[in-house]
C-alpha cells in the first residue's frame, strides 16, 4: 500500500501566507493509520543511551525504517532530522509528526473545525494519541514534540488569519516568537501563552500596526484554548511588541543590570524559539546575544544561580514529600532547577538550543556536568515528564476536566512515589552544586 502524501504547514518568508508544501512524494513503507504504526515500534526496546548524544545529527535515507527515524529524533540536536534521496537528489526536514504520519492529520483535523471551539478541542483530541505513544514506550522528548507539532500549526494558522483581517500587509519584516515552555519544545497539554513580536523599521511608524496584529492573534489563540499569559507576557502588550534594535537593548540591559526582574525576564525570554515570518530576524537576535554573554559579568550568572537555588524543592527535611495540602505537589514547579541548570550552562557555553534535555545532551561532558551525571539526571527529567503528561491525560481522558500540574504523590504505587523523591534529591544535588560553583559570589 503506497504512503499517504505527507505535507506540513510552513510561512513564507514575508509571514503573509500560509503554505501546505509537500514532504514525501515517493512511497516509503510503514506510513500506516496513526493507531496502526504507533503498535509496530518498538520504543520500550530500542533504548537511547543518555549523556552521549551525538553533537551533529547525521542524514538518514529515506528508505530508513520508521523506529530508525524516530531514535534519530531522539538523539537529535534540535526537533527535525534529515532525510535523504540520492536518486531525487533532494532532502526533507522532517519531525515527529511527519514520521508517524500525524501532519496529514493534524491538517485534516484543523482544516475541518467549523469554528474556534472545535480547534480548541482538537488540542485535546491529541491526549488519545498521547495515551497510545506512551502505551507503546514513547519517549517523552518525542511526545512534547507531537504537541509542539499541533500548537505551531495553530499558531500559524491564527497569525495567518490575523494577518488577512489586518487592512494591510506587514509593513516590514516581523517575526512572531514563542518563549517559556513552548520556547523549549516542551509545551504540555496545560499551557498559556508567552510570545511576542520583533520587527525591523522604524519602531514609532510600525509598532501600531503590529500591537492590532498581536492582539488579533492572542485573541485567536485564546480561543484556540491557549490561555491568557497571566503576566501580560504577550504580543499584544507594548512592552513585548517591539523593533529588534529594542529587543537588543533590552537583552544587553538584562545581561549587564540582573537585578531580580532582569533575572525573571532571562528565563523566559532567552529560550525564544521563531514561530512565524523572518527567521533571519530569529539568527540576529540569538546572535546578539551569544555576543554580549561572550563579554558576560559574572554577577549575570551568580544571580542566575541564585534564582536556581531559590526553587523550593518539595520534599521535607526527613525525606517526605512537602507540598501544599489540598492542593498538590506543582509538577512544574519541581523541574524547574533541572531547567534553569540546563539553560545556565547553556548560555555560558554559546549553545543556542532551547529544549532542556537537549541542553543537557550538548553540556555533557563538560567541567559543569559529566557524561554520567547528564544521562541520571535526564532520566529523572523524562520520568518527571512523563508522570506530568500522563496526569495531564488522565484529567483530560478519564476526569473530562482541564489539564493541570498537580499531583498527589501518595496517590501513585511505592515505586513511582520512591522514583519521585529519587528525582527531586537530584534536583537538590544540582542547587548544592550551583551553590558549589558559585560559592565565593562574583
Amino acid at each position: 500500500m503506497s504512503a499517504p502524501q505527507q505535507s506540513y504547514l510552513t510561512p513564507s518568508q514575508t509571514g503573509t501566507e500560509l503554505i501546505t508544501r509537500e514532504w514525501v512524494s515517493e512511497s516509503t513503507a510503514g506510513y500506516t493509520l496513526v493507531q496502526q504504526q504507533l503498535s509496530k515500534l518498538e520504543w520500550g526496546r530500542r533504548p537511547v543511551t543518555e549523556g552521549q548524544g551525538s553533537k551533529s545529527d547525521k542524514v538518514l535515507p529515506l528508505s530508513a525504517s520508521v523506529d530508525e527515524m524516530l531514535v534519530a529524533l531522539n538523539n537529535a540536536k534540535g526537533a527535525h532530522i534529515q532525510l535523504s534521496s540520492a536518486s531525487a537528489g533532494r532532502q526533507w526536514r522532517v519531525g515527529v509528526s511527519d514520521v508517524l504520519g500525524l501532519t496529514p492529520l493534524l491538517l485534516h483535523l484543523i482544516g475541518n473545525c467549523r469554528d474556534n471551539e472545535e480547534l480548541a478541542s482538537s488540542r485535546n483530541r491529541l491526549a488519545f494519541i498521547l495515551r497510545e505513544a506512551l502505551g507503546c514506550g514513547a519517549s517523552p522528548l518525542l511526545l512534547l514534540n507531537m504537541v509542539s507539532d499541533m500548537a505551531e500549526t495553530l499558531h500559524h494558522i491564527a497569525i495567518h488569519r490575523a494577518i488577512q483581517e489586518m487592512d494591510s500587509e506587514p509593513p516590514c519584516p516581523f517575526m512572531f516568537m514563542v518563549m517559556g515552555s513552548e520556547g523549549r519544545n516542551e509545551q504540555t497539554l496545560k499551557t498559556d501563552q508567552d510570545n511576542a513580536i520583533v520587527f525591523e523599521g522604524d519602531e514609532e511608524v510600525h509598532q501600531p500596526y503590529f500591537l492590532k496584529l498581536g492582539d488579533k492573534v492572542n485573541r485567536m489563540l485564546d480561543a484556540f484554548g491557549f490561555d491568557y499569559c497571566r503576566g501580560d507576557i504577550m504580543a499584544r502588550n507594548p512592552k513585548w511588541c517591539r523593533s529588534l534594535a529594542s529587543w537588543k537593548a533590552y537583552f544587553t540591559r538584562w545581561v549587564n543590570t540582573p537585578d531580580p526582574m532582569a533575572v525573571m525576564h532571562t528565563t523566559i525570554f532567552f529560550d525564544f524559539r521563531y514561530a512565524y515570518g523572518d527567521a533571519g530576524i530569529a539568527l540576529a537576535l540569538r546572535e546578539h546575544l551569544n555576543t554580549i554573554l561572550k563579554k558576560r559579568s559574572d554577577v549575570f550568572f551568580y544571580q542566575l544561580a541564585q534564582n536556581t537555588i531559590g526553587n523550593a524543592i518539595p520534599l521535607g527535611f526527613f525525606g517526605g514529600f512537602k507540598y501544599p495540602s489540598g492542593v498538590g505537589l506543582d509538577m512544574k514547579k519541581a523541574m524547574l532547577p533541572a531547567v534553569n541548570y540546563a539553560r545556565i550552562f547553556a548560555l555560558r557555553n554559546q549553545v543556542s538550543e532551547t529544549n532542556t534535555i537537549r541542553r543537557l545532551r550538548l553540556i555533557a561532558g563538560t567541567e559543569y556536568l559529566s557524561a554520567e551525571d547528564a544521562g541520571l539526571l535526564i532520566r529523572h527529567y523524562s520520568g518527571l515528564m512523563k508522570v506530568r503528561l500522563e496526569h495531564h491525560i488522565h484529567r483530560i481522558i478519564d476526569r473530562n476536566r482541564s489539564a493541570d500540574n498537580f499531583i498527589i504523590p501518595e496517590e501513585y504505587s511505592p515505586e513511582m512515589q520512591a522514583f519521585l523523591k529519587e528525582a527531586f534529591k537530584k534536583m537538590r544535588d544540582l542547587q548544592k552544586r550551583l551553590g558549589f560553583i558559585y560559592r565565593t559570589g562574583y
